[in-house]
């Protein structure tokens, strides 16, 4: 053992190669040994070659998110900033959850450039089960991946406000504390796609002035209202907001029916 403790290191080979580290799992066997071969008897001193590593990217985000937290005090937080840490961000992971919504941006473009001619139904089958897979990862994830989608659709349209930082999903992420947390994504995903497809449909009404049977039984038969109303959104007695589950399951309705007016009374 005094051999090899006193035996020089070979940095070419990685031999008795440690990294500054403190915690480096070779450095400590070392200094182990070391103590050990003291114990006995002996004087020996550990020798080896220490490198200097580079922080990794997950090191680096957190000295600038330290930075950023001593120059940045709460008073001064963009609003963008604010509502990204309502949902449980910080500046520590600003970095990785932009890295992770273009990985799902990118993986939900492959697998619809995959599908191409495939059964609609089956695509759309697909498209639904990403939606519930990306549901349940981190909803500031799911945040920043929406915004990516509303600006790859919305990039050549007139919608009010910026594409990117005033968006739909702002609006439930700025009431997120009223809904309940495996929700929140399943309402983001809906208000976004809402958007997108009344941009898409620019000549729909959205409230249209309902005068006779006829014209509720049409309504209720066109794809374009049924998507907007039920869409991912489910049912309104599972909206994921406690106050409005309750007054539309006492109001005895059916529960698969969109009831705008109920809505509307919940938050007057």
């Amino acid at each position: 053992m005094e051999s090899y403790l006193s035996a020089l290191p070979r940095a070419e080979s990685g031999f008795k190669t440690v990294s500054s580290k403190p915690d480096d799992r070779r450095l400590i066997f070392l200094q182990k040994l070391e103590h050990v071969v003291q114990q006995m008897g002996s004087n020996v001193i550990a020798v080896y070659h220490t490198i200097n590593n580079t922080a990794t990217n997950e090191e680096r985000d957190e000295q600038v998110a330290r930075m950023m937290e001593l120059n940045n005090p709460p008073e001064e937080r963009t609003e963008h900033m604010q509502l990204y840490m309502r949902l449980g961000g910080s500046y520590a992971t600003v970095v990785k959850d932009l890295e992770q919504a273009r990985n799902m941006l990118n993986m939900r473009i492959k697998f619809d450039v995959w599908s191409t001619g495939l059964n609609e139904r089956l695509r759309n089958d697909i498209r639904e089960n990403i939606r519930r897979i990306f549901s349940q990862l981190p909803v500031r994830r799911v945040w920043y991946y929406l915004k990516q989608v509303r600006n790859m659709a919305l990039r050549d349209r007139s919608v009010e406000g910026s594409v990117i930082f005033d968006g739909p999903e702002d609006l439930i992420a700025g009431v997120s504390q009223a809904i309940r947390s495996e929700d929140i994504a399943r309402l983001m995903f809906a208000v976004v796609l809402n958007q997108i497809s009344l941009a898409n449909h620019p000549d729909f009404e959205l409230y249209p002035e309902i005068n006779s049977q006829d014209l509720l039984s049409s309504l209720y038969r066109s794809k374009q209202i049924a998507f907007i109303a039920f869409s991912s959104a489910g049912s309104i007695c599972d909206c994921g907001i406690d106050e409005i589950e309750r007054q539309a399951t006492d109001s005895e309705l059916p529960q698969d029916v969109f009831n705008p007016l109920l809505i509307k009374r919940c938050y007057d």
